[in-house]
């Protein structure tokens, strides 16, 4: 399914240096923003795929969702 422009448009905000990263493979899993060492998920709809990451990525990772 195409990415939505509000979707894209949410990672654009997020990503506020030249050294923050768009869609990057983190412990397996696709994330929207890297923000140095702060992991952000863009969702503009359910929260249902999330339940898989979370517990996989919080342990480690501070996450914004």
């Amino acid at each position: 399914m195409p990415e939505s422009s509000l979707h894209q448009a949410l990672k654009d905000r997020y990503t506020r240096t030249s050294e923050d990263r768009q869609e990057v493979s983190v412990d397996g899993y696709q994330i929207d923003v890297v923000c140095s060492d702060l992991l952000v998920e863009v969702q503009t709809g359910g929260l249902t795929h999330l339940q898989a990451k979370l517990p996989n990525l919080l342990p480690n990772h501070p996450l914004l969702v």
